[in-house]
C-alpha cells in the first residue's frame, strides 16, 4: 500500500504532471475544467498545440498501464468536453491544433513515481 487516502491518489499525480509540464516548457491553460459534458484534468498550451490532458494513475503497474484505462469511450467524452471548451474560448480555434496527450502516471510514495507522458495518445475526429 502506498499511503495515499482515497482520492488524494490522483490529485497528486495531477500536481506530479503540472510539473512535469512546466519543467517541459508547457503552459498550463486550465486545470480540471468541468462542463455539462464532462471534465478534462489539464489544457495546456505548448508552441503551436492546445493539449488537452488526461491523467491516469495507480499505486503499481502490475495489472496493466494506467494509460490502458483511458477506454474508446472515454476519449469520446474527452473529445466532447474539448469541443465545449472550444466553443466556450473560440480565441483557441483560428490560432492553435489540438492535441489530446495522456499522462500515466505510477506512484508508489510521495517521492518514488514515474510519469509516461504520451503526446497525440488518441483522435477523435471533428474538431
Amino acid at each position: 500500500m502506498n499511503g495515499f487516502k482515497k482520492g488524494l491518489l490522483g490529485r497528486y499525480s495531477e500536481e506530479l504532471v503540472v510539473k512535469y509540464l512546466l519543467e517541459r516548457g508547457y503552459k498550463i491553460v486550465l486545470r480540471n475544467y468541468r462542463c455539462p459534458v464532462g471534465e478534462i484534468d489539464i489544457i495546456s498550451q505548448k508552441g503551436e498545440y492546445i493539449c488537452f490532458v488526461e491523467v491516469r494513475s495507480r499505486s503499481e503497474s502490475d495489472y496493466g498501464r494506467p494509460y490502458e484505462t483511458v477506454t474508446f469511450s472515454k476519449q469520446k467524452k474527452i473529445s466532447k468536453t474539448a469541443k465545449y471548451f472550444i466553443a466556450q474560448y473560440p480565441q483557441f480555434y483560428n490560432n492553435y491544433s489540438f492535441r489530446f496527450d495522456v499522462a500515466s502516471v505510477i506512484l508508489k510514495d510521495i517521492d518514488n513515481y514515474s510519469i509516461e507522458y504520451i503526446e497525440g495518445a488518441f483522435e477523435v475526429l471533428g474538431i
